[in-house]
C-alpha cells in the first residue's frame, strides 16, 4: 500500500526495480554506439572492454531468467501430479 501511495498508484515497488534490470540489458546497445563513433583508439579499446563485459552481463542475467522460469516450471508440474 506504502509503494502505491508513493507513487499515485501508478507503479508498485517491484515494477520499480525491474526497470533498472531493464536497462541494464540494454546498455550493450548504447556501447555499440559509442565504439561506432569513438576516434581514440585506448578510449575504443576500452569501451569495447565495457561492451564484451555487458553482452556477458545480459546473457548471465537471460540464462538465470530462463532457469528460474524453468524451474518455476517444473514446480507446477510436480503440484499437479501431487493433486492427483
Amino acid at each position: 500500500e506504502c509503494s502505491k501511495r508513493a507513487n499515485n498508484g501508478k507503479f508498485t515497488l517491484r515494477d520499480l526495480l525491474v526497470v533498472p534490470m531493464q536497462r541494464v540489458l540494454k546498455y550493450h546497445l548504447l556501447l555499440q554506439e559509442l565504439v561506432k563513433h569513438t576516434t581514440d583508439p585506448t578510449e575504443k579499446a576500452n569501451l569495447k572492454l565495457a561492451l564484451d563485459a555487458m553482452k556477458d552481463l545480459a546473457q548471465y542475467v537471460n540464462e538465470v531468467k530462463r532457469d528460474n522460469e524453468t524451474l518455476r516450471e517444473i514446480r507446477q508440474f510436480q503440484l499437479s501430479i501431487e493433486n492427483l
